[in-house]
């Protein structure tokens, strides 16, 4: 009997027939069924307040107690509404975020990549510097050992001079004692020109061989000072390219 009464009133509320519903509630409200109808609603009724709806005073005359029911029923469907929108727009943002995530990854995962390249380069890099510098190294001792050549020959090239120098002195003498012992020139213009001529052929000899070997040193000495501005530059150039890579 309740449950055809109440079921009457809800179809009245939804035709809006508002002379039958307020006959049907004062109907509800005159029998004893209406007692027992709000002490089994309370419950259910209350449980507008966990979504913040309005809380309905059981006490209230059934058809007030009816329009507060369908005004919260309204209510709690604008809520669902509003929340399957939130819902639907959480997951277009949790869509955005995934494929935001998955950039960002891509982009980490190539900076690692690079990151890796770049140590390869360095690595190549320091190989390269430790192997110029080992070269710079070598030329500079060949170097040392050029310069050492060198002085020693124009140590010997000076001992050379001075002991021609000395014979020519000596011959000299000779030719002065031969002179006073016999009391004439023994040596004549001619002789003393051919002397002094094949003294002085001699020196020329040993001083064009000293002036090639010079020469040769002072060429090496170039070709070493070449490869050295060279390997410098390169490792001018390897310095520059690090500094932008890094």
């Amino acid at each position: 009997m309740a449950h055809r009464i109440l079921t009457s009133e809800c179809r009245a509320v939804g035709s809006g027939n508002t002379v039958m519903f307020g006959f049907r509630c004062y109907l509800l409200e005159t029998s004893s069924v209406s007692r027992n109808w709000k002490a089994g609603s309370l419950k259910s009724v209350q449980e507008f307040d966990s979504f913040g709806l309005p809380s309905i005073d059981m006490e209230n005359p059934l058809i007030e107690i009816l329009k507060d029911v369908v005004k919260c029923s309204r209510d709690l469907a604008q809520i669902h509404r509003n929340t399957l929108n939130i819902i639907q727009d959480k997951n277009i943002q949790n869509v955005v975020q995934r494929n935001r995530h998955k950039e960002l990854y891509d982009k980490y995962d190539d900076s690692l990549s690079h990151i890796d390249k770049l140590r390869e380069t360095c690595m190549d890099m320091k190989n390269n510097k430790h192997s110029l510098v080992k070269d710079i190294k070598e030329l500079k001792q060949r170097d040392r050992i050029h310069q050492d050549e060198m002085a020693n020959l124009k140590r010997v090239n000076n001992a050379k001079l001075h002991s021609l120098e000395r014979k020519v002195q000596a011959l000299n003498a000779e030719i002065d004692r031969l002179k006073e012992l016999c009391g004439e020139d023994i040596v004549s213009e001619c002789t003393k020109n051919e002397l002094a001529l094949k003294l002085l052929k001699k020196h020329k000899v040993d001083e064009g061989i000293y002036k090639s070997t010079i020469h040769t040193l002072q060429e090496r000495n170039r070709e070493l000072r070449d490869q050295m501005l060279n390997l410098k530059e390169d490792i001018i150039l390897a310095r520059a390219h690090k500094s932008s890579a890094s």
